[in-house]
Protein backbone atom coordinates (compact mmCIF):
# COMPACT_ATOMS: atom_id res chain seq x y z
CA UNK A 1 0.00 0.00 0.00
CA UNK A 2 2.85 2.52 0.48
CA UNK A 3 4.10 1.70 -2.64
CA UNK A 4 1.08 2.32 -4.22
CA UNK A 5 0.80 5.58 -2.27
CA UNK A 6 4.18 6.32 -4.02
CA UNK A 7 3.60 5.79 -6.94
CA UNK A 8 0.63 7.91 -7.36
CA UNK A 9 2.24 10.75 -5.95
CA UNK A 10 4.69 10.37 -8.81
CA UNK A 11 1.54 10.20 -11.29
CA UNK A 12 0.51 13.32 -9.98
CA UNK A 13 3.59 14.83 -9.73
CA UNK A 14 4.32 14.19 -13.46
CA UNK A 15 1.01 16.27 -14.20
CA UNK A 16 -1.89 13.78 -13.97
CA UNK A 17 -5.00 14.93 -12.23
CA UNK A 18 -5.41 12.47 -9.35
CA UNK A 19 -9.15 12.42 -10.08
CA UNK A 20 -8.54 10.78 -13.25
CA UNK A 21 -6.14 8.56 -11.65
CA UNK A 22 -8.80 7.09 -9.48
CA UNK A 23 -11.22 6.94 -12.28
CA UNK A 24 -9.34 4.74 -14.62
CA UNK A 25 -8.22 2.65 -11.20
CA UNK A 26 -11.98 2.09 -10.12
CA UNK A 27 -13.28 0.84 -13.73
CA UNK A 28 -9.99 -1.75 -13.92
CA UNK A 29 -11.02 -2.89 -10.64
CA UNK A 30 -14.52 -2.95 -11.20
CA UNK A 31 -13.89 -5.31 -14.33
CA UNK A 32 -11.78 -7.27 -12.27
CA UNK A 33 -14.78 -7.90 -9.87
CA UNK A 34 -16.94 -8.00 -12.42
CA UNK A 35 -14.80 -11.08 -13.65
CA UNK A 36 -15.02 -12.69 -10.00
CA UNK A 37 -18.85 -12.13 -9.81
CA UNK A 38 -19.41 -14.25 -12.68
CA UNK A 39 -16.91 -16.98 -12.76
CA UNK A 40 -15.80 -17.30 -8.97
CA UNK A 41 -18.88 -19.27 -6.82
CA UNK A 42 -19.63 -18.05 -3.69
CA UNK A 43 -19.39 -14.09 -4.46
CA UNK A 44 -22.50 -12.09 -4.25
CA UNK A 45 -23.54 -8.40 -4.66
CA UNK A 46 -26.76 -8.90 -3.22
CA UNK A 47 -28.13 -6.46 -0.39
CA UNK A 48 -31.41 -5.27 1.08
CA UNK A 49 -29.67 -1.78 2.32
CA UNK A 50 -29.23 0.04 -1.46
CA UNK A 51 -29.49 3.10 0.09
CA UNK A 52 -26.93 2.96 2.54
CA UNK A 53 -24.36 1.77 0.30
CA UNK A 54 -25.14 4.89 -1.46
CA UNK A 55 -24.63 7.04 0.55
CA UNK A 56 -21.19 5.27 2.15
CA UNK A 57 -19.78 4.71 -1.26
CA UNK A 58 -20.27 8.89 -1.76
CA UNK A 59 -18.40 9.53 1.37
CA UNK A 60 -15.65 6.84 1.30
CA UNK A 61 -15.19 8.47 -2.12
CA UNK A 62 -13.92 11.17 -0.66
CA UNK A 63 -11.15 9.36 0.97
CA UNK A 64 -8.53 8.71 -1.65
CA UNK A 65 -9.62 11.81 -3.63
CA UNK A 66 -8.51 13.95 -0.51
CA UNK A 67 -5.54 11.76 -0.21
CA UNK A 68 -4.77 11.63 -3.55
CA UNK A 69 -4.93 15.58 -3.95
CA UNK A 70 -2.71 16.13 -0.83
CA UNK A 71 0.07 13.62 -2.31
CA UNK A 72 0.35 16.47 -4.65
CA UNK A 73 1.68 19.00 -2.38
CA UNK A 74 2.66 17.00 1.36
CA UNK A 75 5.55 15.04 1.65
CA UNK A 76 4.46 10.66 2.05
CA UNK A 77 5.65 10.21 4.91
CA UNK A 78 3.31 13.12 6.70
CA UNK A 79 0.84 12.31 4.60
CA UNK A 80 0.40 8.78 5.71
CA UNK A 81 0.93 9.70 9.83
CA UNK A 82 -2.17 12.55 9.52
CA UNK A 83 -4.23 9.78 7.87
CA UNK A 84 -3.59 7.31 10.44
CA UNK A 85 -5.76 9.73 12.55
CA UNK A 86 -8.25 7.27 11.30
CA UNK A 87 -7.77 5.02 14.05
CA UNK A 88 -9.14 8.05 16.54
CA UNK A 89 -11.94 8.91 14.39
CA UNK A 90 -13.16 5.16 14.30
CA UNK A 91 -13.07 4.46 18.08
CA UNK A 92 -14.98 7.67 18.14
CA UNK A 93 -17.24 7.19 16.07
CA UNK A 94 -18.14 3.19 17.25
CA UNK A 95 -18.85 4.69 20.13
CA UNK A 96 -21.76 6.90 18.74
CA UNK A 97 -22.61 4.59 15.46
CA UNK A 98 -21.94 0.97 16.54
CA UNK A 99 -22.97 1.74 20.65
CA UNK A 100 -19.74 0.32 21.59
CA UNK A 101 -18.19 1.11 25.29
CA UNK A 102 -15.20 3.29 25.31
CA UNK A 103 -13.22 3.39 28.09
CA UNK A 104 -11.67 6.63 29.74
CA UNK A 105 -8.17 4.90 28.95
CA UNK A 106 -9.00 5.46 25.44
CA UNK A 107 -10.79 8.29 25.03
CA UNK A 108 -7.26 9.75 26.92
CA UNK A 109 -5.45 8.14 23.77
CA UNK A 110 -7.95 9.32 21.19
CA UNK A 111 -6.86 13.13 22.49
CA UNK A 112 -3.30 12.26 22.64
CA UNK A 113 -3.26 10.56 19.24
CA UNK A 114 -4.74 13.93 18.14
CA UNK A 115 -1.93 15.83 19.59
CA UNK A 116 0.58 13.69 17.53
CA UNK A 117 -1.48 14.97 14.16
CA UNK A 118 -1.14 18.81 15.69
CA UNK A 119 2.82 18.27 15.94
CA UNK A 120 2.83 17.42 12.53
CA UNK A 121 0.13 19.62 10.54
CA UNK A 122 1.17 22.42 12.94
CA UNK A 123 -2.12 24.74 12.38
CA UNK A 124 -0.37 28.40 12.49
CA UNK A 125 3.03 27.85 12.10
CA UNK A 126 4.28 29.06 9.08
CA UNK A 127 4.58 25.17 7.64
CA UNK A 128 1.18 24.42 7.74
CA UNK A 129 -0.23 23.66 4.42
CA UNK A 130 -4.29 23.24 4.01
CA UNK A 131 -3.31 20.09 2.10
CA UNK A 132 -2.91 18.80 5.52
CA UNK A 133 -6.85 19.02 6.05
CA UNK A 134 -7.40 17.26 2.93
CA UNK A 135 -6.04 14.41 4.82
CA UNK A 136 -7.98 14.98 7.68
CA UNK A 137 -10.94 14.85 5.87
CA UNK A 138 -9.94 11.41 3.80
CA UNK A 139 -9.02 9.74 7.02
CA UNK A 140 -12.95 11.02 8.53
CA UNK A 141 -14.00 9.79 5.43
CA UNK A 142 -12.42 6.15 5.75
CA UNK A 143 -13.28 6.39 9.30
CA UNK A 144 -17.02 6.75 8.01
CA UNK A 145 -16.38 3.81 5.76
CA UNK A 146 -15.06 1.47 7.95
CA UNK A 147 -17.53 2.21 10.64
CA UNK A 148 -20.44 2.01 8.44
CA UNK A 149 -19.00 -1.54 7.02
CA UNK A 150 -18.59 -3.19 10.36
CA UNK A 151 -22.58 -2.11 10.68
CA UNK A 152 -23.57 -3.73 7.26
CA UNK A 153 -21.01 -6.81 7.25
CA UNK A 154 -24.01 -8.33 9.60
CA UNK A 155 -25.71 -8.52 6.43
CA UNK A 156 -23.82 -8.32 3.24
CA UNK A 157 -20.94 -10.06 1.98
CA UNK A 158 -17.36 -8.34 2.36
CA UNK A 159 -17.22 -9.05 -1.49
CA UNK A 160 -20.34 -6.20 -2.21
CA UNK A 161 -18.93 -3.64 0.50
CA UNK A 162 -15.76 -3.94 -1.60
CA UNK A 163 -17.48 -3.75 -4.56
CA UNK A 164 -19.69 -0.85 -3.96
CA UNK A 165 -17.18 1.37 -2.24
CA UNK A 166 -15.20 1.04 -5.77
CA UNK A 167 -18.34 1.18 -8.03
CA UNK A 168 -19.06 4.69 -5.77
CA UNK A 169 -15.21 5.85 -6.66
CA UNK A 170 -15.64 4.65 -10.45
CA UNK A 171 -18.89 6.68 -10.84
CA UNK A 172 -17.54 9.77 -8.84
CA UNK A 173 -14.31 10.72 -10.31
CA UNK A 174 -15.31 9.55 -13.46
CA UNK A 175 -18.54 12.48 -13.95
CA UNK A 176 -15.74 15.22 -14.09
CA UNK A 177 -13.56 13.60 -16.73
CA UNK A 178 -14.69 15.69 -20.23
CA UNK A 179 -13.33 18.82 -17.81
CA UNK A 180 -9.95 17.11 -16.14
CA UNK A 181 -9.54 14.54 -18.81
CA UNK A 182 -6.04 14.48 -20.25
CA UNK A 183 -4.23 11.62 -22.73
CA UNK A 184 -2.44 9.24 -21.15
CA UNK A 185 1.36 8.21 -22.19
CA UNK A 186 1.77 4.69 -22.69
CA UNK A 187 4.65 4.99 -19.64
CA UNK A 188 1.39 6.64 -17.34
CA UNK A 189 -1.32 3.80 -18.16
CA UNK A 190 1.50 1.06 -17.37
CA UNK A 191 1.81 3.43 -13.94
CA UNK A 192 -1.93 3.32 -13.73
CA UNK A 193 -1.90 -1.05 -14.81
CA UNK A 194 0.49 -1.24 -11.48
CA UNK A 195 -1.37 1.35 -9.08
CA UNK A 196 -4.71 -0.97 -9.26
CA UNK A 197 -2.96 -3.91 -9.51
CA UNK A 198 -1.25 -2.37 -6.11
CA UNK A 199 -4.39 -1.49 -4.36
CA UNK A 200 -5.96 -5.03 -5.69
CA UNK A 201 -2.69 -6.78 -3.62
CA UNK A 202 -3.14 -4.66 -0.58
CA UNK A 203 -6.69 -4.94 -0.17
CA UNK A 204 -6.68 -8.45 -0.32
CA UNK A 205 -4.10 -9.11 1.74
CA UNK A 206 -5.09 -6.92 4.18
CA UNK A 207 -8.96 -8.44 4.13
CA UNK A 208 -7.07 -12.15 4.08
CA UNK A 209 -5.17 -11.02 7.02
CA UNK A 210 -7.68 -9.66 9.37
CA UNK A 211 -9.75 -13.19 8.36
CA UNK A 212 -7.21 -15.41 9.78
CA UNK A 213 -5.73 -13.79 12.68
CA UNK A 214 -7.40 -11.65 15.61
CA UNK A 215 -7.84 -7.88 14.74
CA UNK A 216 -5.12 -7.03 17.58
CA UNK A 217 -2.12 -8.89 15.98
CA UNK A 218 -2.88 -7.55 12.55
CA UNK A 219 -3.52 -4.06 13.24
CA UNK A 220 0.02 -2.79 14.81
CA UNK A 221 1.26 -4.55 11.51
CA UNK A 222 -0.48 -1.49 9.70
CA UNK A 223 1.73 1.03 11.51
CA UNK A 224 4.33 -0.50 9.48
CA UNK A 225 3.31 1.61 6.38
CA UNK A 226 4.99 4.76 8.21
CA UNK A 227 8.21 3.42 8.05
CA UNK A 228 8.12 2.72 4.17
CA UNK A 229 6.63 5.52 3.75
CA UNK A 230 9.22 7.70 5.34
CA UNK A 231 11.98 5.55 3.02
CA UNK A 232 10.25 5.96 0.16
CA UNK A 233 9.68 9.66 0.46
CA UNK A 234 13.58 9.76 1.35
CA UNK A 235 14.63 7.56 -1.60
CA UNK A 236 12.65 8.74 -4.28
CA UNK A 237 12.17 12.76 -3.20
CA UNK A 238 15.12 13.12 -0.35
CA UNK A 239 12.20 14.36 1.80
CA UNK A 240 12.83 13.92 5.13
CA UNK A 241 10.37 14.82 8.24
CA UNK A 242 11.29 17.85 10.78
CA UNK A 243 12.20 16.03 13.83
CA UNK A 244 8.88 17.31 15.53
CA UNK A 245 7.19 15.73 12.58
CA UNK A 246 8.68 12.29 13.83
CA UNK A 247 7.81 12.72 17.56
CA UNK A 248 4.02 13.46 15.85
CA UNK A 249 4.56 10.20 14.58
CA UNK A 250 5.30 8.34 17.58
CA UNK A 251 2.56 9.82 19.62
CA UNK A 252 -0.01 8.49 16.84
CA UNK A 253 1.73 4.63 16.98
CA UNK A 254 1.71 4.47 20.63
CA UNK A 255 -1.66 5.88 20.82
CA UNK A 256 -3.16 3.70 17.92
CA UNK A 257 -1.33 1.05 19.89
CA UNK A 258 -2.29 1.93 23.28
CA UNK A 259 -6.08 1.36 22.26
CA UNK A 260 -5.81 -1.86 20.58
CA UNK A 261 -3.98 -3.22 23.88
CA UNK A 262 -7.01 -1.81 25.82
CA UNK A 263 -9.49 -3.10 23.43
CA UNK A 264 -7.86 -6.24 24.09
CA UNK A 265 -8.33 -5.94 27.50
CA UNK A 266 -11.83 -4.96 27.45
CA UNK A 267 -13.16 -8.41 25.86
CA UNK A 268 -10.89 -10.64 28.21
CA UNK A 269 -11.88 -8.63 31.26
CA UNK A 270 -14.54 -6.04 32.18
CA UNK A 271 -15.84 -3.69 29.78
CA UNK A 272 -14.73 -0.90 32.17
CA UNK A 273 -11.27 -1.33 31.46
Amino acid sequence: MAVMDALAKWLILAGNHPVQLLAVRSWMTLAFFTYLLFYQSGTSIRTPHWGLHLIRGLIGACAPILFFLALKELPLAETTAVFFSASFIMTALSAWFLKEYVGAHRWLAVLVGFCGVLLITRPGAEAFRIEALFVFGASLAYSILVVSGRWLSRTDSVFSLVFYFNLAIAVVCTVPLPWIWQPMTMQTLFGVVVFAALALLGHFGIAQAFKVAPVGVVAPFEYMALIWATLLGFIIWGDLPAQISFLGMFIIISSGLYILHRERLAKKTNPLN
